[in-house]
C-alpha cells in the first residue's frame, strides 16, 4: 500500500499476471479457489520466514514488470475484490454498521475506500490484527457465551501494555551510570526540542498493544520539512525509502488538516490531506497526498495531547510525525532497558523516559 502509489498498474493489467494469484467471488461467494500448495520456511538470522510456493513466481513478475507497478495492480485488485464482497453483504444483510479484523484490515487505502464509499453508516476495524487479536477475540467469545448482558463496551484506547514508575526508570538509569535530569514539564521540554529539530524517542506510560506505535513507544520529529522523512530514516529507521511516516495530529484540529470523518485513533486508515496543508506536514504526507493519521485526544492520552498542543504553541502546527520506537527489523522497545539500548543505538538525540531526560 505504501509502494503502490509510485507504480503504474497498466504494464502489469494488460498481462494479467496476478489474476492467477487471486480468488474469484460472485454474490458474496467464492467462485475459483487458488490452490496456494504447501507453506514452507526457511531462516534467515533469528527469524524464520514463511512462503508458499507462489512466492517465487511473484518474485519473476517483480522482476519482469517492476516492484512498484506490481504494487499498484495488487492494491487495486485487492480494493475491487473485497469492496464488492463487503457490498453484497452489507447489502443482503441490510447492515448499517461493519467490524472488520485481520491483517487484510491493516491495509489503510482499502480501509479508505469503504470509509469513502460510504457502504455503511458506521464502521469500526479492530486496531491489533496479530495473533493477540485472536486471545482477545476468545475472552469476547466466552463473555458473550456466558454473560447474561447484552452489550459489549467499545474500546477507547490500546494502551494495554506494561507501565513503569519514574522510580524504576531512575533505578535503571543509575545502574547503566548515564548522564540524565529530571525534567519538570516533560511535555513541553520535549516540545521545544522538537521545534529545534531534535529527534525524540518518547518512552510514556503504558505501551500500546498491536502493530502501532500511538505515544507511548514512540520516535517522533517535526513534520513541516519535507526532508526530515529521509533524516530520520537514515539515522534512526533504516528502512525502506517509500514507505510513509504518519502524523500524530490533536484531534481539536484534524477537520483543519484532513479530508475525513473517520476518528481514527489507531493509524489503520488513510485520508486524504487538504491541498492548502501539504506544504505545511510534507514529512508525513504521503506521494499521493494522503497520510495515515492518529486523532489524539486529551481524555484518552493526556501526556501525548500536551506534548502535541506545545509544539503547536512553538510552531502553530498540532501535527507530529510519530513512528514506532525501534529500528527496521526489530520489535518495538517495550521496557526502559528496550528504550536505552534502542537509544544508543540509533542517531535519536533525547531520550524523554517518564519524566526524565536523557
Amino acid at each position: 500500500m505504501g509502494l503502490a502509489p509510485y507504480g503504474d498498474r497498466k504494464a502489469v493489467l494488460d498481462k494479467k499476471v496476478l489474476v492467477h494469484y487471486l480468488p474469484s467471488y460472485q454474490n458474496g461467494e467464492i467462485t475459483k479457489r487458488v490452490d496456494f500448495g504447501n507453506v514452507k520456511y526457511f531462516k534467515e538470522f533469528d527469524a524464520f520466514h514463511w512462503h508458499f510456493p507462489d512466492a517465487i513466481k511473484i518474485k519473476k513478475v517483480v522482476q519482469d514488470y517492476g516492484a512498484e507497478n506490481v504494487a499498484a495492480e495488487a492494491q487495486h485488485l485487492l480494493e475491487e475484490s473485497l469492496l464488492n464482497f463487503i457490498r453484497y453483504w452489507v447489502k443482503k444483510e441490510n447492515a448499517r454498521n461493519l467490524a472488520t479484523s485481520g491483517g487484510v484490515f491493516l491495509n489503510v487505502k482499502l480501509n479508505q475506500k469503504i470509509i469513502e464509499d460510504n457502504i455503511v453508516e458506521n464502521y469500526y476495524i479492530f486496531p491489533n490484527a496479530g495473533d493477540a487479536g485472536l486471545a482477545l477475540g476468545a475472552a469476547l467469545y466466552v463473555y458473550k457465551k456466558f454473560s447474561k448482558e447484552n452489550t459489549i463496551q467499545k474500546i477507547d484506547h490500546v494502551y494495554w501494555g506494561p507501565e513503569y514508575s519514574n522510580n524504576e526508570i531512575e533505578s535503571i538509569l543509575k545502574e547503566r551510570n548515564l548522564r540524565y535530569r529530571k525534567s519538570d514539564n516533560i511535555s513541553q521540554e520535549a516540545a521545544k526540542a522538537l521545534a529545534d529539530q531534535k529527534i525524540i524517542g518518547w518512552f510514556q506510560g503504558k505501551m500500546e498493544s498491536g502493530p502501532r506505535a500511538l505515544g507511548g513507544r514512540s520516535i517522533l520529529f517535526d513534520p513541516r520539512k519535507p526532508e526530515n522523512k529521509d533524516i530520520i530514516n537514515m539515522r534512526v529507521k533504516f528502512r525502506e525509502p517509500f514507505r510513509p511516516f504518519c502524523p500524530s495530529i490533536m484531534e481539536e484540529y484534524a477537520h483543519e488538516y484532513l479530508f475525513t470523518s473517520y476518528k481514527d485513533r489507531y493509524m489503520i486508515t488513510a485520508c486524504s490531506v487538504k491541498s492548502e496543508k501539504r506544504n505545511t506536514i510534507p514529512a508525513v504526507t504521503h506521494v499521493d497526498g494522503t497520510c495515515r493519521p492518529q486523532l489524539i485526544s486529551r481524555q484518552i492520552n493526556r501526556r501525548f495531547w500536551e506534548l502535541l498542543d506545545n509544539f503547536r504553541q512553538y510552531t502553530g502546527v498540532p501535527v507530529l510525525l510519530n513512528t514506532s520506537f525501534n529500528i527496521k527489523g526489530d520489535p518495538i522497545v517495550c521496557s526502559p532497558r528496550d528504550a536505552i539500548k534502542c537509544f544508543f543505538d540509533t542517531g535519536l538525540d533525547l531520550l524523554c523516559i517518564g519524566d526524565f531526560i536523557v
